[in-house]
């Protein structure tokens, strides 16, 4: 039986190639969003380090003058003693210097609001003072403040979450809790019915990410066009693995067909082809063979049922001298 052919099928290899570019895709896709994820995630922690470290400075700077009970400077237009500590309540909140420089009192709200209006930082990083009970109208809490506000209240160390501003950009916005101390009781928060350690307010940082988002693009840009290498270095592999790969197949194809080839001619051949073998009994006279049944055939009966020859019957010259020697026609035929 004909082995069937299997035949010369390039397809495949092209097929498992598509199948190679479309899962090395898939993989430099999952990993450009996932880097992409840790950036956004990295980008977010960094501005949530800034606004604590803001926070943390302000915060030092206040317990130092909070520590001191206050500090006096010198009153300028910009500084003008603080309205909102009552002179006839802390009577030394003015005072001469023997030059006649008049100093003030700044307490720890004042200084931290002032230190806020000269903080102008590339990062446009801002800070508030504020509170639920303000004794200052502008420290008032905002709504988003006041919500992170009660959750401190609630026992959370500190509140921020990601929001968008009105100009559609997204910032970072943090706060953590003021507790009232007794020198803050003595000078300004004493009619308001806190107590040591009461969280009596708040600063908030608010931290856009745009700068840091800018800042970190060139890191997003080296990541990208190193993923897009990538890619492409794998496609280059792909197509040089699948062309060898094509290659063998093909001369392994070429190679079975020729066998196949050559398999089915020699089984064609050996379909016209019967062969006797073994010893024939042939009489000595009349030259009939004879057969496993122990009959006698005719030599041309026998070998006509035993192989695929066909005999025509002829008389060789020695035959037909010793048959039609003596006639006149067949020596005439003999001479011409």
């Amino acid at each position: 039986m004909v082995t069937p052919k299997r035949g010369f099928r390039p397809l495949n290899v092209g097929n498992y190639a598509i199948v190679l570019v479309v899962v090395w895709t898939l993989v430099i896709v999952l990993s450009w969003y996932w880097y992409q994820k840790n950036h956004h995630e990295e980008t977010i922690q960094l501005a949530h380090y800034v606004a604590r470290s803001h926070f943390d400075k302000d915060y030092l700077y206040r317990c130092w003058n909070s520590y001191h009970g206050g500090v006096y400077v010198p009153v300028t237009e910009e500084t003008k003693p603080n309205p909102y500590i009552p002179q006839d309540e802390v009577p030394f909140r003015d005072l001469n210097r023997p030059d006649g420089q008049q100093v003030t009192l700044v307490n720890p709200a004042y200084m931290t609001r002032q230190v806020h209006e000269l903080d102008t930082d590339g990062y446009q990083i801002r800070s508030h003072t504020t509170s639920l009970k303000p004794i200052r109208p502008e420290n008032k809490a905002t709504p988003w403040e006041a919500e992170g506000l009660k959750a401190l209240a609630k026992g959370e160390k500190e509140y921020w979450n990601i929001v968008e501003n009105e100009q559609g950009t997204r910032e970072l916005r943090f706060i953590r809790p003021l507790f009232a101390e007794a020198s803050c009781l003595l000078t300004c928060h004493g009619d308001l019915d806190y107590e040591v350690g009461d969280i009596r307010g708040g600063i908030s940082v608010t931290v856009p990410l745009l700068p840091f988002q800018e800042a970190r693009q060139d890191h997003l840009r080296i990541n990208f066009l190193g993923h897009l290498g990538g890619w492409l270095l794998g496609l280059i592999g792909i197509a040089l693995g699948s062309y060898l790969q094509w290659q063998k197949i093909r001369q392994r194809t070429l190679y079975g067909e020729e066998r196949e080839k050559l398999i089915e001619e020699l089984q064609e051949a050996l379909t016209e082809i019967k062969t006797l073998q073994g010893i024939l009994p042939v009489c000595s006279r009349c030259k009939k063979i004879r057969t496993e049944e122990g009959s006698w055939q005719l030599m041309e009966n026998y070998v006509s049922q035993h192989s695929e020859a066909v005999f025509s019957h002829t008389l060789c010259e020695p035959c037909e001298d010793e048959l039609y020697g003596d006639e006149d026609w067949y020596k005439k035929r003999k001479k011409s």
